[in-house]
């Protein structure tokens, strides 16, 4: 759908792509298939698991269970048959083999920035933060693992490319989405873009 749109785009104008999450994913893809059909300048990444995200992990384990996990994840539509990303972000100790196989064959800038959060009872996405480091412990065990994240994204499979800078936000704030939008993480990030896209649109 995205290169559909793209397709209808004027290529005499220059592009620079912002992509929150998988929209960073999409920009990967995008830039994977464009063949210099059009001016794309650069591709912006806010946490977006570039080594996919362990929380896939767990979906496509326990989803066919029986119990409370797993028909909350049918509830929530978060099982492969509803999101078939999900297996695209099933992440190994080396990363996302799926993720590992989209190229930049036009070596286009491509830059990132990434965000952590320490969670309490009361955010929003304490439960599948809890659920992710007990996932990427899991995977790298015995190994010691970088255990930060947004909520959604290890912190660590956020970086890629040229990277910007690391916000304090979980992974709704670091879009400044909903309630978000007046947030600490959110501000942090508006400061990080702002000069960030302030110099690529007057290069």
């Amino acid at each position: 759908d995205c290169m559909n749109l793209l397709s209808k785009l004027d290529p005499k104008f220059n592009f620079h792509i912002i992509g929150h999450s998988m929209g960073g994913i999409v920009g990967r893809q995008i830039l994977h298939l464009n063949q210099n059909k059009l001016n794309i300048k650069s591709l912006t990444t806010i946490s977006t698991p570039h080594e996919g995200s362990p929380l896939a992990n767990y979906a496509i384990d326990k989803y066919k269970t029986k119990g409370i996990i797993a028909s909350a994840l049918k509830l929530m539509e978060f099982t492969p048959d509803k999101k078939q990303y999900l297996k695209e972000l099933k992440t190994y100790k080396r990363g996302s083999r799926y993720l590992r196989n989209i190229k930049n064959p036009n070596k286009i800038p491509i830059f990132s920035v990434s965000s952590f959060k320490y969670f309490s009872y009361f955010d929003i996405l304490y439960t599948p933060a809890h659920f992710l480091e007990k996932e990427l412990i899991s995977i790298y065990k015995p190994y010691q693992v970088d255990l930060k994240s947004d909520g959604i994204v290890p912190t660590k499979s956020m970086l890629f490319g040229k990277h910007l800078g690391v916000i304090y936000a979980d992974h709704i704030e670091s879009a400044c989405l909903l309630y978000s939008k007046y947030s600490r993480g959110c501000k942090e990030m508006i400061a990080i873009l702002k000069p960030h896209l302030s110099n690529l649109t007057n290069n």
